[in-house]
């Protein structure tokens, strides 16, 4: 964005896009596998966690053996938020681009560029669907009410 500033050049905007979208596949797609395990793990380690602590009861001790399962499923959260983060920046450049005034008068040109972004769709995608802030969102929640129902149940048998 900022080369686009000081040389408003649409055709090498296009091109440096590009070039950024396919970098972005192509990291994607090279820790792919790596995601898709941690993601299993993250599902693995909420399990273990809530399972452990209704097992092992619910007092500091247990809450301390516990612990690196929660530093763990922070830490695998963490790299889906930076994953996300991505997405969410790229999704956030049209229109940054549509604020650029341009002297040449290439509003023409800057609009097709718009939406040669917006068309794009870059992003971080894992086994071809856009990692999005949503969707990490929906992920915690979805392991929150899991978590919780597990906990809830095993204290109600105390």
């Amino acid at each position: 964005c900022y080369r686009l500033v000081i040389d408003p050049s649409m055709a090498e905007a296009m091109q440096d896009w590009n070039v950024l979208q396919a970098l972005l596949r192509r990291a994607a797609g090279s820790v792919e596998l790596a995601l898709i395990i941690l993601l299993a793990m993250m599902a693995w380690l909420v399990a273990a966690f809530s399972l452990g602590y209704t097992g092992l009861g619910s007092s500091l001790p247990t809450f301390r053996m516990q612990l690196p399962w929660i530093l763990m499923l922070c830490g695998v959260l963490r790299v889906f938020i930076a994953a996300a983060d991505v997405t969410d920046k790229c999704a956030r450049i049209p229109s940054l681009i549509n604020s650029f005034s341009f002297e040449n008068g290439n509003d023409r040109e800057q609009q097709h560029l718009v939406q040669f972004i917006v068309s794009s769709e870059a992003g971080f995608y894992i086994s071809n669907v856009r990692v999005s802030m949503g969707m990490v969102m929906k992920f915690m929640y979805l392991w929150s009410v899991v978590l919780f129902a597990i906990v809830g149940k095993g204290l109600s048998k105390m």
